[in-house]
């Protein structure tokens, strides 16, 4: 009888390893591990490869046994269920290399596991410990595996904030029990670096990941691992503006992959992908054309002409043509997407959305504003509809459409819409995330066109800061929401409240590197709210800007001179 979950390990061997793995069983029951072991598991008159199974299923750890004669094929059906309950279930699996064995010759589905390396022999004491050691961390390995599952289940519906909360208590957990570089440990530092970016935690993300690099030392002890880990960086950095930087750190990416998986594998399209993201994000257009061109065709080839993946390859080429003014050609493959995933998905799925989004982008610059209306409406109602009303993306449709409606001068909606989109993306990723700032920035928008010129300043202000602290001077988001206040401000003539502290700090004798302490902001940063508010007050220097804003009586009366 199969022992229920938790109670036993299973121990998986070919027949020439039969000894071998006799042996370990002996070791392993007498230091009390209980152990299915067929050669005395299995009742005469079962149905034993069903009984094999559910000994797998119910096991609370895996030990696949490797002797000289490798993985045999007599053994596919039992290890493809074995791998899927580790991969599937977060079981811990432990390959044991026995005299003989090739470790090299593993299969690449095995060496992302921890092994123990008793080919000198079984009497090998110290290893043979440290089999225990690992069998008897599984019980606490399964508990983090569950904290984490619970986080993989919130990241799929995009509460990234308890996501995150349920990857830390994994990874604390895990470092404590097995250890900084215990593959589940790094698996989970991983998974909480993304919930981290997912919260737009961009320099928490980044730390996390140099910590896992780190602990990887070098990209030869776990390259798939590690590619993803130079991946998910590139993706951190490219957030944050730092182009250049996730540049070297996807192409590091690239090559690791290139070497490892070979150039006609769908991960290694991937990296080329997302490096033409950050080329695109750089404006080095053609480069970026060509190598999602290239990523296209690798998987075109790879995965047949409607797989999913080829719809999302269709998209991103299709946005780089949108973004350089062919946007027949654009339109075109929106549309071959927009029919792959319809296909493949069903017509009410979020993919679906997205695809009707896109489309309604190019149709709108097009000049065929009805027609794109239509398509991002029912975008909408596709998100809303299976998403739920709190959903992120559905902030991103509010926010495709109110861009629409404020561009066509319907003000009234499109604020509604934005005001909306700005609620859902403070309660579901926090006050200081990137999509915020974005968000407030189209508010703010709304509300200069219809003369609101103060709370459209105090807006882009709120939405400089958060930028500015998330991604730097440097994002060409920032930018934009820096242009942005700039143009208002010549209208208007109005202070964001940080130029007025700034220039209040300065009214009071401070010098740029003190207002820069007081205020946490760099000393670049301080001298760009300087200018602007020069340019606002019409003056061209900081002297005159301060006798003008000293008798216009702007100083803000919470700024109190220190002793």
């Amino acid at each position: 009888m199969v022992r229920q979950r938790g109670d036993h390990v299973f121990i998986s061997y070919s027949s020439e390893n039969k000894a071998a793995a006799q042996e370990l069983v002996e070791f392993l029951e007498e230091f009390g591990v209980s152990v299915w072991y067929d050669a005395f598991s299995l009742v005469p008159g079962e149905d034993w490869q069903a009984e094999i199974e559910r000994a797998i299923t119910s096991s609370r750890a895996i030990i696949v046994c490797v002797g000289g004669d490798g993985i045999r094929a007599g053994m596919q059906r039992e290890l493809a269920m074995m791998l899927s309950q580790a991969h599937n279930a977060s079981k811990p699996l432990i390959v044991v290399l026995l005299p003989g064995a090739d470790a090299s010759a593993l299969p690449s589905d095995f060496t992302e596991f921890q092994y123990l390396d008793l080919r000198e022999g079984i009497g090998d004491s110290r290893s043979l410990v440290r089999l225990l050691s690992a069998v008897e961390s599984a019980q606490e390995e399964g508990s983090i595996a569950q904290r984490s599952r619970i986080g993989d289940t919130l990241m799929k519906s995009n509460d990234y904030l308890g996501a995150n909360e349920s990857y830390q208590r994994a990874y604390e957990s895990a470092l404590e029990a097995l250890g900084p570089t215990h593959q589940r440990t790094l698996d989970t530092l991983l998974k909480l670096a993304n919930a981290k970016h997912g919260l737009g935690h961009l320099t928490e993300a980044e730390i996390d990941l140099r910590k896992l690099l780190a602990s990887l030392n070098g990209r030869d002890e776990q390259p798939r691992l590690w590619a993803t880990a130079q991946n998910n960086l590139a993706s951190v950095l490219r957030d944050m503006g730092r182009l250049s930087e996730a540049e070297v750190h996807i192409r590091q990416a690239l090559e690791i992959d290139k070497i490892s998986l070979g150039e006609g594998h769908p991960a290694y399209a991937t990296r080329l992908n997302n490096l033409g993201s950050v080329l695109r994000d750089t404006g080095r257009l053609v480069e970026a054309e060509a190598l999602f061109r290239e990523a296209l065709e690798i998987d075109r080839a790879s995965l047949g002409a409607e797989h999913p993946t080829i719809a999302t390859r269709l998209n991103n080429l299709g946005s780089i043509l949108r973004d350089t003014g062919r946007l027949k050609e654009a339109e075109a493959l929106f549309s071959e997407a927009l029919e792959i995933d319809r296909k493949t998905l069903g017509s009410d799925h979020p993919a679906i959305a997205n695809r009707l989004s896109n489309l309604g982008s190019v149709l709108r610059l097009s000049g065929r504003v009805g027609d794109a209306e239509v398509l991002l409406r029912q975008a909408l109602e596709i998100d809303l509809r299976v998403l739920g009303g709190d959903h992120p993306t559905v902030a991103n449709r509010l926010n495709s459409l109110g861009a629409l409606l404020r561009d066509k001068g319907d003000l009234a909606e499109a604020e509604v819409l934005f005001s909306r989109a700005l609620e859902i993306d403070r309660a579901a990723l926090g006050e200081k995330h990137p999509s915020v700032a974005v968000t407030l920035n189209n508010l703010a928008s709304v509300l200069s066109a219809k003369g609101n010129a103060n709370a459209a300043i105090a807006h882009y202000d709120e939405a400089l800061a958060i930028l500015e602290e998330t991604m730097g001077e440097e994002s060409h988001l920032t930018a934009s929401v820096t242009k942005s206040i700039g143009e208002t401000q010549t209208r208007s003539r109005q202070l964001t409240r940080r130029q007025r502290e700034v220039l209040s700090w300065l009214a009071y004798g401070k010098t740029l590197q003190d207002v820069s302490a007081i205020m946490g902001l760099s000393v670049a940063t301080v001298e760009k709210h300087l200018r602007l508010a020069m340019e606002a007050l019409e003056t061209s220097s900081k002297d005159e800007a301060l006798l003008k804003f000293s008798e216009a009586g702007l100083a803000l009366p919470s700024i109190d001179q220190e002793n």
